[in-house]
C-alpha cells in the first residue's frame, strides 16, 4: 500500500491513517477468504507489525482500519496481511493513539445504554467518555468515517468534563473534528466547539450566516475567511500555543490566527462542549491532541479521511504457503 495523497514537506511520525478495506478498494481482497477483523494485520516494509485498530467491520461494504505509520513522507509504503495461520493480537491497540500524542479520540461508533446515561466511548487511553446532554442524539451509519452522531435539536451538546488531575497540555494542543449541518439555514447560529469556565468567560468556534467564526465572551464572531459550511461535511481544527495564540483551520488550511488575553481562558479549562445541532446536525471523529501539531499534520488529518485515494493498494500477492496475502 502506498500513501500517495500526502503532499507535505515534513515527516509525520506515528501518523494514524485510515485504511478503507473492501474488494473495490483493494484488488484481490475477499471477505470470504478473511477470518474477520482479528485476521487483519499491517507491517512496514521490513516486516515490523504496526499498531492497528479496526473501527468498522462490514462484510457487505467498506471496513475501516486505523494504522500507525512510523514515518510518513511522500509515497510511503506499508503492507496489509490476512489469512494468518496465527492471528495477531491487537489487545493493546491504544498505543496507536498515545504514541501520536492524542489526549482523546472519539470515533462516534460506540454503543451506549440510555438507562445509564448516554456516553460516547473514548478510543485512546485517557478513558474519558463524552456525555450526551440530550437524548435526541443517535449513533447511526453514514459518518465521515464509519458511524456518526446525529441529532435535530438546538442546544444538544456533548460534554467532556476534565478531572482535577489530568494530563491535558494546555500550553500546546489541537482540538479537531468533523461537522455537518444538513438543512442548515443562514439565520441559524450554532456552536461547533464551546469551552466554558463561567457565565462570563468562554471561547468557542461558532457558525453564523453559514460562515465559521471564532468567538470569545463579550465579543461578536470573527469570521474565518469565506469558509462556508452549509450542507456538507467540513473539518475544523483549533491549535493553541503558549495560552495566548489560537490558530483556526478549515479543511486542513490555516485560515485565521487570534491572540490576546481572552485566550488565557484555556489555562483554567475544566469542561469542553461539542455541538452537533440544527436540522439533522452531525459530528464525527472528535480528537484532542496533546501537542501543537504541525500544519502538515493537520492537513494530512483532513486529506487522509476526505481523500479516498489517499492510500492506493496494489493487487494482492499470495504467498506459496497460502497463509498470508500481502499488499505493498
Amino acid at each position: 500500500m502506498t500513501i500517495s495523497g500526502y503532499c507535505g514537506n515534513s515527516t509525520l511520525t506515528n501518523f494514524p491513517v485510515a485504511v478503507r478495506i473492501s474488494p473495490e478498494n483493494i484488488p484481490g481482497f475477499s471477505y470470504e477468504k478473511c477470518g474477520g477483523p482479528s485476521d487483519i494485520s499491517f507491517s512496514d516494509t521490513d516486516g515490523n507489525i504496526l499498531p492497528c485498530e479496526i473501527e468498522v467491520w462490514d462484510t457487505e461494504g467498506e471496513s475501516v482500519a486505523w494504522v500507525s505509520i512510523p514515518n510518513v513522507v511522500s509515497n510511503t509504503t506499508f503492507k496489509m496481511h490476512w489469512m494468518h495461520s496465527v492471528k495477531p493480537d491487537y489487545s493493546n491497540f491504544t498505543n496507536l493513539w498515545t504514541q501520536a500524542e492524542y489526549f482523546g479520540v472519539w470515533h462516534m461508533n460506540s454503543p451506549y445504554d440510555p438507562s445509564a446515561g448516554k456516553t460516547i466511548q473514548e478510543n485512546s487511553t485517557g478513558g474519558l467518555n463524552l456525555k450526551m446532554n440530550d437524548f435526541s442524539f443517535q449513533v447511526v451509519n453514514g459518518g465521515k468515517v464509519g458511524k456518526k452522531l446525529t441529532n435535530g435539536t438546538y442546544g444538544d451538546m456533548l460534554e467532556l468534563s476534565l478531572p482535577a488531575e489530568n494530563s491535558l497540555n494546555k500550553n500546546a494542543l489541537v482540538f479537531s473534528g468533523w461537522s455537518y449541518w444538513q438543512g442548515y439555514t443562514s439565520s441559524n447560529s450554532r456552536n461547533v466547539l464551546f469551552a466554558k469556565l463561567s457565565s462570563t468567560s468562554y471561547w468557542e468556534l461558532n457558525v453564523k450566516n453559514c460562515k465559521l467564526g471564532s468567538k470569545f465572551a463579550g465579543n461578536s464572531p470573527v469570521y474565518i475567511g469565506e469558509s462556508y459550511v452549509n450542507k456538507d461535511w467540513f473539518h475544523w481544527a483549533i491549535k493553541v500555543t503558549n495560552l495566548t495564540t489560537f490558530e483556526y483551520y478549515v479543511n486542513g488550511i490555516l485560515t485565521q490566527t487570534r491572540s490576546g488575553i481572552k485566550n488565557t481562558y484555556i489555562s483554567t479549562l475544566a469542561a469542553i462542549y461539542f455541538k452537533a445541532a440544527g436540522t439533522l446536525g452531525h459530528t464525527d471523529e472528535i480528537r484532542i491532541q496533546n501537542i501543537a501539531a504541525s500544519d502538515d499534520w493537520i492537513k494530512a488529518e483532513f486529506d487522509s479521511i476526505n481523500n479516498t485515494s489517499f492510500i492506493v493498494a496494489e493487487p494482492a500477492i499470495c504467498r506459496p504457503q497460502g497463509s498470508i496475502l500481502v499488499f505493498r
